[in-house]
């Protein structure tokens, strides 16, 4: 039973609900230099609190944002986990894209793909040389798949005002590509809008926005390149952040909804209808729901604001890794 005291400290704390998380620490009479070992922040907003004086060993700091805070570096954070944590820029402490090599709860299966992330690089297309080499992976991976898809589904889209033409470059070789629609009431236009209209035209007209990726295709490569699909659909991620999309939307052949479901949290909106005889269901993954469970499972999701800002333009809001 708890005593008097601990109900007085619990009605502080459900009365300061909007207090940073300083001030929650001082009114729980906790001590930051040991009373937070151990302890499970996983997902809390730090705000600005000064962590100088903190020891945070073994505590679970995974999908935290601290990246308004001061002193990290003078923080305990030994044996802390950090998967999917928000660190400052400016801060020492090793990166995200490093932890994979001494983090102990990461699995193996994220760390190999943390550390070929480093070995990649996702570029716009820009010029008419990365739209050949867009178009060979495409036309590989059409003739493998048995796929037909006509010329202007191919080229004409990747130039509309909503679309993004990505490849993915693995040691300095494009790989494989991506186009990313941005799907607003403004600009509707994308494959799953054509193909499901009474769906997208439902929620467009409820002010909702989506990210559609479409035209993935990868090269000769793809069958020994087995991380390939995460990092190629990682640019759908990166986007549905940039633009603060509601939803993250795939077509998706129905043998390949359960890969969709696991990784992205989907569920399946409509379908199966045919696209240039294929049959695929339209997916979706709530981002404001979602984002940062898949950022938090799949470390390889994180990305900064110059990475997506270089791939999609400024800006509206400066988000390191999700919303939601």
């Amino acid at each position: 039973m708890l005593t008097l005291d601990e109900l007085a400290v619990i009605r502080k704390l459900l009365r300061s609900r909007n207090e940073g998380f300083s001030a929650l620490i001082e009114i729980a009479g906790l001590d930051p230099a040991s009373d937070l070992r151990g302890s499970d922040l996983s997902g809390v907003k730090f705000g600005e609190v000064d962590l100088s004086k903190f020891d945070l060993t073994d505590a679970n700091l995974n999908g935290a944002d601290m990246r308004e805070v001061k002193g990290i570096d003078l923080a305990n954070l030994s044996g802390a986990s950090t998967v999917g944590t928000i660190l400052p820029r400016q801060s020492s402490v090793r990166s995200l894209s490093t932890v994979a090599d001494t983090h102990p709860t990461m699995s193996d299966f994220s760390s190999k793909i943390l550390n070929i992330l480093g070995t990649t690089e996702l570029r716009r297309v820009s010029n008419p040389q990365d739209m050949l080499a867009v178009r060979k992976l495409r036309e590989s991976a059409y003739t493998q798949g048995d796929l037909k898809i006509s010329e202007s589904t191919r080229n004409e889209a990747d130039f509309e005002p909503n679309s993004f033409c990505i490849v993915l470059e693995f040691e300095g070789a494009p790989v494989s590509t991506i186009r990313i629609r941005h799907v607003t009431a403004e600009t509707p236009e994308s494959n799953a809008t054509s193909l499901f209209p009474e769906t997208i035209n439902d929620l467009l007209s409820r002010g909702v926005s989506f990210v559609a990726c479409e035209a993935f295709a990868s090269g000769p490569m793809r069958d020994t390149l087995t991380w390939l699909p995460y990092l190629t659909l990682r640019t759908g991620v990166l986007a549905a952040i940039h633009f603060r999309a509601d939803y993250l939307v795939q077509l998706i052949r129905p043998t390949h909804a359960a890969f969709y479901k696991r990784v992205f949290y989907a569920d399946t909106l409509a379908g199966p209808r045919d696209l240039s005889g294929t049959a695929v269901s339209l997916m979706a993954t709530n981002m404001r729901e979602n984002s940062r469970r898949v950022v938090t499972r799949y470390p390889f999701f994180q990305s900064s604001v110059e990475e997506r800002e270089k791939l999609f333009g400024p800006s509206l809001e400066k988000n390191d890794a999700f919303f939601g």
